[in-house]
């Protein structure tokens, strides 16, 4: 049986080079860890933070299927729409052998998205995503059996 951590980071910058300070020192602390792995910090915006763009084994996929989220369809219950982010500060890591990745960060996300799905055929509708500038709810394994 494994174990799996969840965890939330947000930060009030809105600066891009502060965010890149506080993900290098969040590294700075893991390289203290006794990680089997930690990789150097990915910066990526607009549509390189799409995951669907890359194969099953691009080495950023994971990262990016995780930064990722999802919001309501006001309109349909029980529908809702990807967000991806437009910026990405992150890294990841591998705590240990047996463990997956561990990926650590900051994403910007959009206030809206547009979608043509809904109830108006051919209609695009704006839809506000409500997440905050600077966050991310890794939601992945941290740890293995």
């Amino acid at each position: 049986m494994g174990l799996t951590i969840h965890y939330e980071l947000h930060s009030n910058e809105r600066s891009s080079s502060r965010v890149r300070e506080l993900v290098a020192r969040l590294r700075g602390r893991a390289l203290d860890l006794p990680f089997e792995q930690v990789d150097e910090i990915v910066e990526l915006s607009g549509p390189a933070c799409d995951c669907d763009r890359y194969d099953r084994e691009h080495p950023h996929r994971w990262l990016l299927n995780q930064a990722a989220r999802h919001v309501a369809d006001p309109e349909r219950k029980g529908y809702s729409y990807p967000v991806c982010p437009v910026e990405v500060i992150a890294f990841s890591t591998r705590p240990g052998r047996g463990c997956e990745e561990a990926n650590f960060g900051l994403c910007r996300y959009p206030a809206y998205i547009e979608t043509a799905a809904g109830l108006r055929p051919g209609v695009c509708r704006k839809i506000r995503t409500g997440l905050r500038a600077l966050q991310t709810n890794w939601l992945g394994p941290a740890a293995g059996q």
